[in-house]
């Protein structure tokens, strides 16, 4: 079950130098972008975000298409990195442009500057009744401790002006 498919990832790799060939050639990247993108995204679609699929069966659901070039931009900047490993110990600029922009477009979903705009999910909000004292099932203890409003060695009450 992952997010993206060797073809999300490939168009983002350069098809005369670098490709992937198969799902099974891609296997070890996908792995690693599903991990990174249901951990960031978790919190934001805690139902959803292990549901999804890239070719869902029943109970999964369609991978959401941004998550879906998020997922290959990953995918594809891990092919980089370790094709171009030998080569050079500082990294490969493309690489790291793409995994910055891929961890940039979560943070912006995270953050709701982005949306996924293919499908429509509830996210988990706090309402106005689960706080004190909107909250009517908070039971509130009748006999409060410390020092009762007028009583003489209270030295400041709750809206005084200094």
């Amino acid at each position: 079950m992952t997010l993206a498919d060797f073809h999300d990832a490939n168009k983002h790799l350069d098809g005369t130098k670098i490709e992937f060939a198969s799902n099974a050639d891609a296997a070890q990247e996908a792995s690693v972008a599903d991990a990174i993108v249901r951990a960031k995204l978790f919190d934001t679609f805690p139902d959803n975000v292990g549901l999804w699929d890239y070719d869902p069966t029943v109970p999964q659901e369609d991978t959401p298409a941004l998550i879906r070039v998020i997922a290959g931009m990953l995918m594809a900047a891990q092919r980089y990195e370790k094709s171009y490993s030998e080569e050079t110990l500082d990294g490969n600029d493309y690489a790291a442009r793409l995994r910055a922009q891929a961890l940039s477009m979560l943070d912006q979903i995270v953050t709701g500057q982005l949306s996924l705009d293919d499908v429509t999910y509830e996210i988990d909000a706090f309402g106005e009744a689960m706080f004190y004292p909107n909250d009517s099932t908070i039971i509130v203890d009748p006999a409060p401790v410390g020092l009762l409003a007028g009583d003489p060695d209270r030295r400041f009450e709750m809206g005084t002006v200094f």
